[in-house]
């Protein structure tokens, strides 16, 4: 069942992708690997992606110059929620626009150790590196 505030969320990130799509930026969401393809951006005008994809969708927009947190109250938990940064080392790479090879070479690591860190294997020492990299950049 969804409540009110799943439905204010949507109804917000609807709007960002409609503006995106009065702005022309579908292609470059795609091409950023935001968006695997432009199909996707319709489906989630109506049905809510997860959390990372809506977070990454976010700070892809913030990267646009959009103030993204003025546009929205931040007292709306979800909203709040959203705007928090991950920690998932795949979906911060990817909103960034970075490749595994890029971080793997800014981190002096094989990008086969890389892949590692992003499927939960590899040194917990190597993924802090890895986070704390890719939350400065």
């Amino acid at each position: 069942m969804r409540t009110a505030s799943h439905v204010s969320l949507q109804q917000r990130f609807a709007e960002l992708l409609r503006y995106s799509i009065h702005r022309g930026w579908p292609a470059s969401l795609i091409q950023d690997n935001i968006a695997p393809h432009r199909m996707a951006l319709f489906r989630w005008q109506s049905k809510l992606p997860d959390d990372l994809i809506v977070w990454a969708v976010v700070k892809w927009f913030e990267k646009q110059g959009v103030n993204v947190e003025a546009i929205y109250s931040a007292s709306d938990a979800d909203w709040a929620k959203v705007l928090k940064l991950p920690d998932d080392l795949r979906v911060l790479r990817r909103a960034r626009g970075l490749t595994q090879s890029d971080v793997a070479q800014a981190l002096d690591l094989s990008r086969f150790t890389y892949l590692r860190l992003e499927r939960g294997n590899g040194t917990e020492k190597n993924r802090e590196r890895a986070l704390a990299y890719l939350k400065a950049k």
